[in-house]
């Protein structure tokens, strides 16, 4: 066996059972890249049924009108053609939420509509919240989560969070430099057990990492 067969996980597995929050949900990234990879993902079996989103954003939807804008709008831009049954599917546990990245009671919101997609679909506390913002908006949506607790780890659950710089990590964005300084304060203030994470692109086909917990 290889030396170092137990550093990484097995990129055929499945990912972990978690919702899935994205923070400026209904801006492009999520229409163009990140559904339609998800789908990729689904297809190939790379995700678990016990799996959910959660958009969060300022624009003026409902999970209903959401869920039927990315219902028309996906198979624009996606690299080829998507099932429809498999559309379907990820639509169904796709929820959004309207709310001010500086409100804290829209993170309350957020908390409680993240508990519900978690009860339904049984994703055992795990949440992954990933930042489809302008980098500007990294900082105060960290300190808001952690203010909120959305993103401390406790017993039997577990977070991760994924800043994305246009839907690729921070290593892929050589003229994109990693925010320092006041978001590291305000995860490391926030009482989290491991340091911000970024998470790889989900673009294109299904090759990319899987958040692990």
């Amino acid at each position: 066996m290889d030396q170092d067969s137990h550093d990484y996980p097995d990129p055929n597995s499945s990912a972990s059972p978690c919702v899935m929050t994205i923070c400026g949900a209904a801006g492009d990234l999520t229409k163009r890249k990140l559904i339609p990879a998800l789908c990729n993902l689904a297809q190939e079996k790379l995700l678990p049924a016990q799996f959910a989103i959660v958009g969060f954003a300022v624009d003026d939807f409902t999970t209903e009108s959401f869920r039927k804008n990315l219902v028309q709008e996906i198979p624009k831009y996606a690299a080829s053609p998507i099932d429809p049954k498999l559309l379907d599917w990820m639509c169904e546990r796709i929820y959004y939420l309207k709310g001010d990245f500086q409100d804290p009671e829209a993170y309350q919101r957020l908390e409680q509509q993240i508990a519900e997609a978690d009860r339904k679909y049984n994703a055992l506390g795990n949440r992954l919240f990933y930042l489809a913002v302008a980098p500007r908006f990294f900082s105060p949506i960290v300190k808001m989560l952690g203010l909120c607790c959305l993103s401390k780890e406790e017993s039997g659950r577990k977070g991760g969070l994924g800043p994305g710089c246009g839907g690729v990590g921070w290593r892929d964005t050589p003229d994109r430099k990693r925010p320092r300084g006041s978001l590291q304060v305000h995860v490391e203030a926030a009482g989290r057990a491991r340091p911000a994470q970024a998470v790889p692109a989900i673009t294109g086909r299904p090759h990319v990492q899987q958040p692990n917990f």
